[in-house]
């Protein structure tokens, strides 16, 4: 058992806003952390980036100031891992599982809710599925990726890599550049790409070269606040952010009562929705 002075928990993340009321994709997993906090009497404190910073060798945080840390995807490569290696607190990480085995972790279930967005595309019977992916990006991106050629093979379709267009950046441009390069010679009659970002790109293309959507199905993964909005609506996986974050402070205060707590790497279904972008073949 391990008394700490602080009750506060401390929240690191590049892309956390302090306006709980946002469209953020992170200010969703706040609000779960505020519930959690509320649940185990906790007090949430988002650290802004301004707030980082080194005194000669001084960590960033204190234990004085923070109970534990929960740490957000978008850090993992900035040196407030060091800062958090040397000051020894309770860590949580959102996604990490495979660049940060050493802290319990937090993720949707990419794998599984993966390969339901590729079912759904074989269920409504395509089976030129081209793959937008991400296997370079991050650990989150290789087990998307692994859940498109998995589901694939288990239909009993080819893998053919014409059909994986890959990037190193999840964004809209990359999506656009990926879905140019997909639709060279016989185009797919389905997309999955590996978030909302790189099929809003990808949408982009199919209607420029007049195929549209869901002339092309398209697939999605995490419905960012503009997906719901999209022409046609974008299909996509719902990532349960809300109970991320909640289960993000459940597991952190497990290791702050008790440092000899074993390391868990928690996984929560995501939520397959269905809108306008994705048909039956024709």
């Amino acid at each position: 058992m391990v008394l700490r002075k602080s009750n506060s928990i401390g929240v690191v993340g590049l892309g956390v806003s302090t306006e709980h009321n946002l469209p953020n994709f992170f200010d969703e997993m706040l609000r779960g952390m505020l519930q959690g906090g509320s649940r185990f009497d906790r007090d949430i404190t988002v650290i802004r980036p301004s707030q980082w910073g080194w005194e000669d060798s001084a960590p960033l945080f204190y234990p004085e100031d923070y109970a534990g840390l929960i740490v957000l995807g978008t850090s993992f490569g900035s040196t407030v891992m060091e800062g958090i290696d040397i000051s020894g607190l309770p860590t949580v990480t959102i996604g990490g599982a495979t660049e940060l085995p050493q802290f319990s972790s937090v993720d949707v279930d990419n794998y599984g809710s993966a390969c339901a967005a590729v079912q759904h595309l074989i269920d409504l019977g395509h089976r030129r599925i081209g793959y937008i992916s991400g296997e370079a990006v991050a650990g989150w991106g290789q087990e998307r990726h692994r859940a498109y050629v998995a589901t694939m093979t288990a239909a009993g379709l080819d893998v053919d890599e014409n059909l994986i267009a890959r990037v190193d950046v999840a964004g809209v441009d990359e999506g656009y550049d990926a879905a140019c390069r997909l639709l060279l010679g016989s185009p797919p009659t389905a997309i999955a790409a590996v978030n909302d970002d790189t099929a809003h790109g990808a949408l982009v293309r199919l209607h420029e070269v007049g195929l549209g959507v869901p002339g092309v199905s398209l697939i999605g993964f995490d419905d960012n606040h503009s997906s719901a909005t999209s022409k046609p609506p974008l299909s996509t996986i719902r990532q349960p952010k809300p109970a991320i974050g909640a289960k993000a402070v459940e597991l952190l205060v497990t290791h702050i009562l008790n440092d000899k707590a074993p390391i868990r790497h928690a996984t929560i279904p995501g939520e397959l929705v269905v809108r306008g972008s994705t048909a039956a073949i024709g």
